[in-house]
């Protein structure tokens, strides 16, 4: 089981690369929603963890069924995973590197993870899309304090007609 975690796994690097990917944008997203006056509002709580759980639990499944993972080991693997004695991705790896090995296809539980990688994707671009979002309210904020920062450089004044006029402050 031990040479299963070491073999290299496509699947979990790529859900590495966007996992990273959306920490980054949430991260960014989060400066710029505080920059803007929002970031109280900011959530981001993404149940990640349990849709994590759910691939791990959905692809020990499938491989059992399909008979590509012995049924004890699988609900070895299902408790290892459920007292987080291994992690769902060493899990995950055990049981794409066992099914590989039964089957004669190249990654043969393709089809339990392209919904999770695009619920990954989805997130990613999700977050993308509020970020152009806040662009325009962080542009706005950065002209309006232009504008008040210039305003207090200038005081009113009235002259005999009763005609008002800005005049610059004296420093």
């Amino acid at each position: 089981m031990l040479a299963a975690l070491q073999v290299r796994d496509e699947v979990e690097e790529a859900r590495h690369e966007l996992a990273e990917r959306c920490s980054c944008a949430l991260a960014d997203l989060k400066a710029d929603l505080e920059f803007v006056g929002v970031g109280a509002l900011f959530n981001s709580d993404v149940p990640a963890q349990c849709r994590e759980r759910q691939w791990t639990l959905e692809l020990i499944y499938e491989a059992a069924v399909r008979g590509l993972q012995d049924i004890p080991q699988a609900a070895q693997l299902m408790l290892q995973a459920e007292d987080v004695e291994l992690s769902d991705e060493a899990v995950r790896r055990v049981i794409r590197a066992n099914a590989e090995s039964k089957s004669e296809v190249r990654e043969p539980l393709a089809d339990v993870d392209k919904p999770f990688m695009d619920s990954i994707k989805e997130c990613l671009t999700g977050i993308s899309d509020k970020h152009k979002k806040v662009e325009v309210f962080k542009q706005n904020r950065t002209y309006a304090d232009l504008v008040a920062r210039d305003a207090r450089c200038w005081s009113a004044s009235t002259d005999r007609t009763g005609q008002g006029r800005a005049i610059p402050k004296a420093h």
